[in-house]
């Protein structure tokens, strides 16, 4: 890094909390209020993990900017919800409620197989030249105990969107470009 200002964007206590609800769960549904699928990534500004009954873990993340350089670097936060978000429910009878459709949904391999591992892995930037630099937690990579992963990254092209894929390659480079900041199992 150069020996300018660093700008740092990390999971927060709280979003590594909410994450760690996600192992032993065998998650295969995430539900979003729109996606744009774009080869093998699904992109939106926000999905929604469904851990259980009334329980989603929420990805989201927000764009951010350096004050004089104006680089671009991402702040990915996860929190637990016990709706998804932008998404709406229909209460039922018994208390309950059920997914009031239209909504996306992304199925990931069935059957479904619970989370053993997860990966956090950061992205950074710097160049001599320059008087800032950035460090960010670039993707999030779920391990399933079937040897299956699916993975959420921020999209850097555009502001406040993540990427979604289960594709084995496409998670190999992120994994292979990205150094891994934190691991929870």
């Amino acid at each position: 890094m150069t020996n300018g200002k660093l700008f740092e964007a990390r999971l927060t206590d709280e979003s590594i909390s909410a994450l760690r609800l996600a192992l032993g769960i065998p998650i295969f549904q995430v539900l979003s209020s729109a996606l744009t699928v774009e080869g093998k990534f699904i992109s939106s500004g926000n999905f929604s993990l469904h851990l259980d009954i009334q329980k989603y873990l929420i990805l989201e993340s927000v764009w951010l900017e350096t004050p004089v350089e104006m680089i671009d670097y991402w702040q990915f936060s996860i929190t637990f919800s016990e709706t998804p978000k932008e998404v709406k429910l229909a209460p039922l009878e018994n208390g309950g409620y059920v997914i009031d459709y239209p909504a996306s949904t992304v199925i990931f391999q069935r059957p479904a197989s619970p989370i053993v591992e997860i990966s956090v892995h950061e992205a950074s930037w710097s160049d001599d030249s320059c008087k800032e630099s950035v460090i960010f937690d670039y993707a999030v990579v779920f391990y399933r105990e079937d040897g299956k992963r699916f993975s959420f990254n921020v999209d850097d092209s555009f502001a406040n969107q993540l990427y979604c894929t289960e594709n084995e390659s496409d998670i190999d480079s992120i994994v292979e470009n990205h150094k891994c900041r934190l691991v929870i199992s």
